[in-house]
């Protein structure tokens, strides 16, 4: 079938845009997560128009648009698939086969589960990177260059850079200038992967057309700016929580956790902030007024596991071996389908996010704030239904 012909199936559900976190190789949850997500995608119960990552949020997301190139149906979603499958097994084997640093053929403990902030082979790695650069060794390579070159070949990027949708963000930083750079078809490339996915203690710095990049994760993590004239509806995969419950951290090791978190998580949190703040004000204009402003009403719905993810620890992140990278994957299609059971109806209608009045964002609850969606708060039906802004309890 020549599909240049053939109009691609309009899904039934409203378009929305991604925003996928990074988190070196706990993206393994996003993966999970998008698994599940592209189910739907082939069953016509969603359709993803554009996606904005960092990191390896942004690797994810051109794994993702390069399955779906301009085909917005079941082949697409299965390639997609396939595609994230194979670039994460490939990180499993060759950690295993490589030799983990940090783990080898760890368990996860009833007392630690993953967590490995303690272990003497992390607690070291890290005292050596306050000595010694990247730069430092005279034989380094990038080991995610062959990982990224196995996928993205000459003829696969072609086909990314060529596609019209879903239409892909990579952020980086500049070093240089202290900007944050967004990359997008037709200008992704491995070396724009390896920029966005440049952390400066473990990897030396990307350079492209002459300026040097670091992790888009410092700055945008992830950009949520290119997102909202595309879609009205933007799902943000989280990987660092925004709550944690043992406050205050008190050991060394959980305080450098949350900052961690915090410092990664705060680019996100001032994009949020800056949504509420326009969705406020156009819900106080009218509808000509607002229409004229040329920005329209988004609407956030968050997919995360913050109880999962907050016992992970930051040095997990470096571990890649074949049983944790399964783990995180079997947690993130667990977390995405149970969203997907609450909020799947939601989308297109009103935010699946909880604004309290000093607007923090409980990304946990399903109370909806009137505000975000820009029409007074539904009253119980007749028949009983459950109003739009009641709390969904999930047992």
């Amino acid at each position: 079938m020549d599909r240049s012909t053939t109009p691609p199936r309009v899904p039934r559900c409203p378009p929305v845009a991604l925003a996928l976190q990074g988190g070196g190789s706990h993206g393994a949850f996003t993966w999970g997560v998008l698994d599940r997500l592209l189910e739907e995608v082939g069953n016509d119960g969603l359709r993803i128009d554009a996606i904005s990552g960092s990191s390896a949020g942004a690797i994810n997301g051109a794994l993702c648009t390069l399955g779906l190139a301009d085909a917005m149906n079941p082949e697409g979603a299965a390639r997609a698939r396939r595609l994230l499958s194979r670039f994460w097994e490939s990180v499993g084997e060759r950690a295993l086969l490589g030799g983990n640093a940090l783990l080898g053929g760890y368990v996860p403990t009833p007392w630690k589960g993953w967590n490995i902030d303690w272990s003497p082979t992390a607690l070291a790695l890290e005292m050596a990177s306050l000595v010694f650069s990247p730069y430092d060794y005279p034989f380094y390579s990038n080991p995610l260059l062959p990982l990224l070159q196995e996928v993205f070949t000459a003829e696969a990027l072609k086909r990314l850079n060529g596609s019209a949708w879903p239409k892909l963000h990579v952020c980086a930083v500049d070093v240089a200038t202290n900007q944050r750079r967004l990359f997008s078809q037709p200008h992704i490339g491995t070396d724009t992967l390896l920029a966005s996915a440049c952390v400066p203690t473990q990897f030396q710095s990307a350079t492209i057309d002459g300026t040097t990049y670091w992790d888009g994760g410092y700055m945008g993590n992830p950009a949520l700016q290119p997102l909202v004239t595309k879609s009205q509806d933007i799902i943000v995969v989280m990987i660092n929580p925004l709550h944690i419950t043992d406050v205050p951290p008190r050991t060394a090791r959980q305080i450098l956790d949350r900052l961690n978190e915090i410092t990664l998580n705060t680019p996100l949190v001032l994009e949020i902030d800056a949504v509420h703040t326009v969705n406020k004000l156009l819900g106080k204009l009218p509808g000509a007024q607002a229409k004229a402003t040329g920005y329209q009403q988004v609407r956030l719905h968050f997919i995360c596991n913050e109880r999962y993810m907050q016992g992970l620890g930051a040095a997990g992140k470096s571990n890649a071996t074949p049983t944790f990278i399964h783990a995180l994957f079997d947690a993130g299609r667990e977390t995405a389908e149970r969203w997907l059971r609450r909020s799947h109806a939601h989308i297109g209608r009103f935010s699946t996010c909880d604004w309290s009045e000093d607007g923090r964002v409980d990304v946990g609850a399903e109370v909806v704030d009137p505000v975000l969606r820009g029409a007074p708060r539904p009253t119980r039906s007749p028949g009983g239904s459950r109003p739009a802004g009641d709390k969904i309890t999930i047992t």
